[in-house]
């Protein structure tokens, strides 16, 4: 099996050289593109890179008080009995 000819013209100059702003640039063109064609599945996926390279999205586990702290322990102890 041969490989596939290449066009000079699709070869780039230079060495590419990325950037976060670059790739940012790059993701909102192409969610641009993606929605003006009616390509949902790739647009939101754009939004998700972005989102992820602002921080909106992390894997790592929140930092502050979970809920059980938050309202000091009660959901191991009994309910307190009313008086009628």
């Amino acid at each position: 099996m041969s490989a596939l000819p290449r066009s000079p013209d699709l070869l780039p100059a230079a060495p590419l050289v990325l950037s976060p702003d670059k790739t940012m640039r790059d993701l909102e063109e192409i969610r641009l593109a993606a929605l003006a064609a009616g390509a949902f599945a790739p647009a939101i996926r754009c939004v998700e890179l972005q989102g992820r390279h602002i921080g909106l999205w992390s894997s790592e586990p929140a930092l502050g008080p979970t809920l059980e702290e938050l309202v000091g322990g009660s959901f191991d102890q009994p309910k307190p009995e009313r008086d009628r």
